[in-house]
């Protein structure tokens, strides 16, 4: 069920009695005002209003992500989330909170089913299926908890699905089981419930071998940090709890720079701060300097790395979108040897890989723009050092005719994992970059992109966003094209 802005009292009036799940649609205001929740994004929940108790619907390696503007009824100790606006209906659990504890049993079975409808589902077909999730937003509204369960047995629970979530073939089975995970570590119910921190043994390897042989034989148990920017936040919040942590710090040889068969190469453990002020990067590929600036704030950028960001898989992320606008590669280590993959092999769907329990980043390889390459990096965000909204990467090289010779581009913030504006780029090739051919490049690249609505942004405010960045990133391009770098 979805309430629009004005609808404040339907929520309260459920909260009252139901543990919700809920998509928020729109901005509700309740008597006592807008109030904001601020988070979740793997996992910085924040409380709302006065109340005491609440959990964030990040769990599972935040399958569900949490960006929201809410209301919380003053003493009704409870919390209404979203999952960053889309539209998963609410499923009234009939479950009230005593004593921080909450009965997750109907919560299980319904992703059961979820589970259960993944492998029903058409995954080449975008999920929209308006008719059935009407249906059943009707059936949600008027009915109890057991007549949603009735629902779903029906078959259509594919309606409920998180249609940001749309699943390639080679995402069905790491998603199915992330989900199953989270059924049987009950990590919802440890938000609610256990609010002492987990125990867990602290590793600390000290070479890329002995890191490897950790996760050879820990498996699932064990979780690798290296910044920690992203991963303390969860454990934090005890969404993770890891029986071992393995610091991967200490790990010398994964922190370099250097140039490498006509590729750019840096170690997963070096820094975005190293990035930033390295001359190499800045001769090779400065693109990657143009994009790193714009992540978080200075200390965030001292501390978190480079094969974080990437094995974290945010689609708002800068470097996610620079490693496929430049058709780069990530180096995977596991204790039997190495493999090569591209980015569209290693990003899943949001904040998902195809990276296994024994396997980590150990490098990332940026091929070498050529010295008249001009390039651009930029972006949108409510404010500075959020989340992108929209973000676009592009490079563009000209001959001595001045016609396009090289153009890359890519969009992050606007589809589950950074989208290649290949339409854009085929177009460009062999033309002369008239404003009448950015201006139909950047209509290809908006035309592209599959962005979902929320709180933050419609479909066509995405849409939108993408159009007048691709152009202004080519623009910008343009303009640097010819040999003159930063």
């Amino acid at each position: 069920m979805l309430w629009n802005e004005g609808d404040a009292q339907s929520v309260v009036n459920h909260a009252q009695d139901d543990l919700c799940i809920v998509a928020l649609k729109g901005k509700i205001r309740s008597k006592s005002g807008l109030q904001t929740h601020v988070g979740c994004r793997f996992c910085q929940f924040v409380r709302l209003g006065e109340t005491d108790e609440g959990f964030c619907g990040c769990f599972a390696q935040g399958y569900l992500v949490c960006v929201c503007e809410a209301v919380v009824r003053r003493n009704r100790k409870k919390h209404i989330f979203c999952q960053q606006g889309n539209a998963l209906d609410a499923f009234f659990l009939n479950k009230r909170m005593s004593n921080r504890e909450v009965d997750l049993s109907a919560f299980q079975k319904i992703l059961t089913f979820l589970r259960g409808a993944l492998q029903q589902l058409d995954i080449d077909v975008r999920m929209t299926l308006e008719k059935s999730t009407e249906q059943l937003r009707k059936q949600a509204a008027s009915g109890s908890c057991q007549k949603n369960l009735s629902a779903l047995q029906s078959g259509q629970v594919s309606q409920l699905l998180l249609p940001f979530l749309q699943l390639r073939e080679d995402t069905l089975d790491a998603f199915e089981k992330g989900l199953s995970k989270a059924i049987e570590t009950d990590l919802l119910a440890m938000a609610i419930k256990q609010r002492d921190p987990a125990a867990f043994e602290y590793l600390r390897p000290s070479s890329l071998e002995e890191a490897l042989q950790y996760l050879a034989d820990l498996g699932e148990d064990a979780k690798i940090m290296s910044g920690g920017q992203s991963l303390i936040p969860v454990l934090n919040m005890r969404l993770s709890t890891p029986k071992y942590l393995i610091d991967i710090g200490r790990v010398e040889d994964l922190s370099y720079i250097r140039e490498e068969d006509g590729y750019l190469v840096i170690g997963a453990l070096t820094k975005h701060r190293d990035v930033e002020f390295s001359p190499l990067v800045r001769k090779l590929c400065p693109l990657l300097i143009e994009a790193v600036r714009w992540i978080g704030h200075p200390q965030i950028r001292l501390r978190g790395t480079i094969g974080g960001s990437i094995a974290h898989a945010d689609p708002s992320a800068e470097l996610p979108c620079v490693i496929a606008a430049l058709r780069g590669e990530i180096v995977i280590a596991h204790a039997d040897g190495e493999e090569t993959v591209t980015p569209d092999e290693f990003f899943l769907t949001y904040l998902l890989t195809s990276l296994q329990p024994d396997q980590m980043i150990k490098e990332l390889r940026f091929p070498i723009l050529p010295e008249t390459a001009g390039y651009e990096f930029t972006e949108v965000s409510r404010r500075h050092s959020d989340f992108a909204l929209v973000e676009i990467a592009a490079v563009i090289d000209l001959d001595e005719n001045n016609e396009i010779t090289l153009a890359r581009l890519a969009a992050g913030g606007a589809n589950p994992v950074p989208c290649v504006l290949e339409d854009a780029e085929e177009f460009l090739i062999g033309k002369e970059p008239t404003d009448e051919v950015l201006e139909e490049a950047s209509v290809l690249g908006s035309e592209q992109v599959e962005p979902d609505s929320d709180l933050h942004g419609s479909v066509e405010y995405r849409r939108s966003l993408v159009k007048a960045l691709t152009k202004r990133a080519l623009q910008t391009a343009l303009k640097r094209a010819g040999g003159t770098k930063g």
